[in-house]
């Protein structure tokens, strides 16, 4: 099966664009992953912080 210019039939988006689509999207989660790690490392040095603070002190 041949293409010419003259076929107007709609066709798929090309590899291109649908791998281009997959990768944003992982992109997107790899984004969220990291960004989730961040705020539990940040609640958990937060945590740490305190409690060392409170043992010093006497607690």
């Amino acid at each position: 099966m041949t293409w010419s210019p003259s076929d107007m039939q709609h066709r798929e988006p090309h590899i291109a664009v649908k791998t281009a689509r997959k990768v944003g999207a992982l992109v997107r989660w790899i984004v969220l992953v990291a960004l989730c790690g961040l705020a539990v490392a940040a609640v958990v040095g937060i945590g740490i912080t305190v409690l060392f603070t409170a043992i010093e002190n006497g607690l």
